[in-house]
């Protein structure tokens, strides 16, 4: 009866660990999902602060590409492209609107969008 614990006791042993590395691996480098939160990131805020400057009056609340200007420094964000999305909906004054937000960051697209309703008095 003991051997045949130890046996099965070593069977199982032996086929753990073989089980375990023939799971499939996670590879992440680090420096390249790093770069991409930080770029998810700042064009969440650019997003939010996008909105806000709609809400407040400071941008037209018009669809098109958004000009942020020469005061605006691009910073760690290569090539940004920002555009406004807006659509009247069946309540006077009120807009449906979406921004979105696109950088290339090592070769690869990072695209954020927001979406929210803004009353206007036009």
């Amino acid at each position: 009866m003991l051997a045949q614990v130890l046996g099965l006791v070593l069977i199982r042993w032996r086929i753990g660990p073989v089980a375990r590395s023939a799971q499939p691996a996670l590879v992440v480098d680090p420096g390249t999902s790093a770069a991409r939160l930080r770029a998810h990131g700042e064009l969440l805020r650019l997003c939010e602060a996008t909105l806000e400057s709609a809400r407040g009056g400071a941008i037209a609340l018009e669809s098109g590409p958004v000009n942020l200007g020469p005061g605006f420094a691009q910073g760690p964000l290569p090539e940004l492209e920002l555009s406004l999305a807006v659509r009247p909906t069946a309540t006077d004054h009120l807009h449906e609107v979406t921004v979105q937000a696109r950088c290339i960051v090592n070769g690869a697209p990072v695209l954020r969008t927001l979406q929210t309703m803004i009353w206007s008095a036009r």
